[in-house]
């Protein structure tokens, strides 16, 4: 059988390069035909399965890798994770597991489908009437993981705790007025509002939170222009996802799990190309609010596990990352696990960094951790 433009396309790319999206296609068609039959399956996640190092060492010229993808999938009808591997050079579905005990991150479409549920819910209508809200399109509710703490009154179920939060406009940020002692607990697979807890109600912050330039009257006017020129362009190359700048080179990457990665940092010292990081990324920033009141004990935020931070880059991302960046997968969440997954590759490490930010409407602290997964 001749192989698909897909596949011919996939034998010419580098092994570390993130799937493109023909390449995200072909795996969740490959996973529908030949994986377990199912009309209700939710994709959290497509990602390149990347090779061991030692396989990359190994490669000579005229020798093509298989590219595989690994798949999170959610089986709504069955109530099951499934995680996979997909052979896309020879389009054939090489394993899928049943994962027990775990649940994948929060994806986008769950965002929105579990604000609605909690908006339709008359719970949550009346305990926004009992504090004067009645203009309920100005809320904001957002799903955060209601975690594993030994005590789950719904263990079995794919649960999240909905927060709210209220906006003065469309202009308004939306984190700015949180609606405390609300918490709406969701099934996200059947989209069930189970529980709203409403015993506690302090007033609402008085001011919005819009600090858009034609809010906050006069601007200085003391500052100088600053102008950045580069009249015989950039420094840097940029080839395919190889980045090159004076004697140093890496590969850029994207995954789910960690959002930017970077592969085989090298750099030339006097015509020799001495290897300084296999790979690098950022692994995780928690935010453990650390607020001792009974309804916020758990209110943690595990940012690239459990919600969408590593799919939402900044706007101010350069143009050669973001276009990278619009070729992965458009669902790039992760299976979030009790624990921490060790490392593949032969030696890595862990390196965290703690920093205050802030603290809650009781004055307890707010700690952000951010945590880098380096292999050499």
């Amino acid at each position: 059988m001749e192989k698909s433009h897909t596949v011919k396309e996939t034998a010419r790319r580098h092994p570390l390069d993130p799937l493109s999206r023909e390449e995200v296609g072909v795996a969740v068609s490959i996973l529908r035909t030949h994986g377990p039959a199912s009309d209700h399956l939710r994709f959290v996640s497509v990602n390149l399965h990347e090779p061991p190092k030692t396989a990359l060492e190994g490669i000579s010229a005229g020798n093509t890798l298989d590219r595989r993808a690994f798949i999170i999938v959610l089986d709504l009808a069955a109530g099951r994770v499934l995680e996979a591997l997909v052979s896309l050079l020879d389009e054939t579905l090489l394993s899928y597991e049943v994962r027990r005990g775990v649940q994948p991150g929060i994806i986008v479409e769950e965002f929105i489908l579990c604000e609605n549920a909690v908006k339709a819910d008359p719970r949550w209508r009346a305990a926004l009437s009992r504090r004067g809200i009645t203009e309920f399109d100005k809320a904001i509710v957002d799903p955060w993981s209601a975690g594993a703490y030994g005590d789950e009154r719904f263990p079995d179920r794919r649960l999240a705790q909905g927060l709210t939060w209220i906006r003065g406009s469309d202009a308004d940020v939306g984190y700015g007025r949180p609606v405390e002692g609300l918490i709406t607990f969701v099934d996200l697979e059947k989209m069930e509002v189970l529980e709203v807890i409403d015993d506690v109600e302090v007033p609402l912050p008085p001011l919005t939170g819009i600090y858009a330039a034609e809010s906050l009257g006069p601007l200085r006017q003391d500052l100088r222009p600053l102008e950045i020129s580069q009249p015989e362009g950039p420094s840097f190359t940029v080839d395919g996802y190889e980045v090159r700048w004076q004697k140093w080179r890496f590969r850029v990457g994207f995954t789910s799990r960690e959002g930017l990665v970077l592969h085989q940092l090298a750099y030339e010292d006097q015509g020799r190309i001495r290897p300084i990081l296999y790979r690098a990324a950022l692994s995780e920033m928690q935010v453990p609010y650390g607020d001792p009141r009974e309804r916020t004990a758990k209110r943690m935020h595990s940012t690239w596990a459990n919600t969408a931070s590593a799919e939402w880059p900044t706007a101010s991302s350069l143009d050669a990352i973001a276009s990278a960046r619009s070729t992965t997968s458009t669902r790039i969440w992760s299976t979030w696990r009790a624990g921490w997954k060790p490392s593949r590759t032969p030696s890595a490490c862990m390196r965290r960094i703690t920093a205050r930010c802030g603290s809650t409407p009781t004055g307890v602290p707010i700690i952000v951790r951010f945590g880098a997964h380096v292999a050499w």
